[in-house]
């Protein structure tokens, strides 16, 4: 049955603390420079891992448009920027994760991630995975995996205007005084959210059209 959700779960609001989502920054404090990744001008990058490894701690990293076949890996804090969306695709060819964050304070913005899949060193499949607290993911698409975004013991996320379309779970939580805002997710073929954490935020999403459970508690 389609689920349309616009609804707060958060039983003690007291307790939760949360911030208000719309005076929240959406860029945190990033001092250092910007570095480019796919354009063609001199210190380009051509791969977005090679930018990330030899990026000083709070750096902008900036993603032309275009098609970037790798799995990569944030062990530090950066503001990583694509072009937009629809055109600026990391796809990991099934060949393992396709980002994997490790690293407090990161952001994605702007990116299609897509074809995730099983990598040895973990345990489920899916297209971003986070281990860490306080990231910021918003105006990114995630498809083609068993979980378009994992929260594995990932406390104090924003997720945020993402598209997550064609996984088998479209968000699976597992973490605290995380919050799930203004997402649309659809034509997944099991759950559309999956959550076994407490204290999170859901809000304001639409979850439908899920061959599943819409919203699994």
């Amino acid at each position: 049955i389609p689920l349309a959700l616009g609804i707060i779960f958060a039983p003690n609001l007291s307790a939760f603390q949360f911030e208000n989502f719309s005076q929240k920054k959406l860029i945190q404090n990033y001092n250092g420079k910007i570095i480019y990744v796919g354009g063609i001008g001199p210190g380009n990058y051509s791969k977005i891992q090679d930018a990330i490894d030899n990026a000083s701690e709070g750096a902008i990293i900036f993603v032309f448009h275009g098609l970037y076949y790798e799995s990569v890996t944030i062990s530090k804090q950066l503001y990583i920027s694509g072009e937009g969306k629809e055109m600026t695709i990391i796809d990991a060819q099934k060949k393992g994760y396709t980002v994997n964050i490790s690293a407090n304070g990161v952001t994605i913005s702007g990116f299609t991630i897509q074809n995730g899949s099983y990598s040895s060193s973990l345990v489920n499949e899916a297209n971003l995975f986070i281990f860490s607290s306080d990231n910021i993911i918003t105006e990114n698409s995630f498809k083609y995996s068993e979980s378009g975004i994992m929260l594995q013991n990932a406390n104090g996320n924003i997720i945020s205007e993402n598209i997550m379309s064609y996984n088998d779970i479209g968000l699976w939580i597992s973490g605290s005084k995380n919050i799930v805002t203004r997402n649309f997710i659809t034509n997944n073929s099991d759950m559309g959210i999956d959550t076994f954490g407490s204290d999170n935020l859901i809000s304001g999403n639409i979850v439908t059209n899920n061959k599943g459970t819409g919203l699994y508690f």
